[in-house]
């Protein structure tokens, strides 16, 4: 795509609330970790999951904030948005926008 602006695109999802911004980020992490694991056959889903054994935390210091844009399947991310979507709007709406960015990522 020629002339294609990134800026104006990143702008226009600022505009969005805090959580349809987060459902966004959710959808594109699953699509890309099922394409990866589609074309590839690689499992980027393990890499995203926490550790069951608390020695591999170590070694995978990420998993604590990657592990909440983790979904196993198709009905998993889907019934797990819906909720994102009706409890985010309800908890916004309550405490704001910036806290539940702070709730989600905690």
């Amino acid at each position: 795509m020629a002339g294609t602006n990134w800026g104006t695109g990143i702008q226009k999802v600022k505009g969005f609330s805090a959580t349809v911004q987060l459902l966004l980020i959710n959808g594109v992490v699953f699509i890309v970790a099922n394409v990866i694991a589609n074309l590839f056959k690689f499992d980027l889903l393990s890499f995203f999951a926490l550790p069951a054994r608390m020695h591999e935390l170590g070694t995978a210091f990420y998993t604590p904030f990657s592990y909440m844009f983790a979904h196993a399947d198709l009905g998993h991310a889907f019934f797990n948005m819906i909720y994102l979507y009706f409890m985010g709007q309800i908890f916004a709406s309550i405490v704001g926008e910036k806290r539940l960015w702070f709730v989600y990522i905690m």
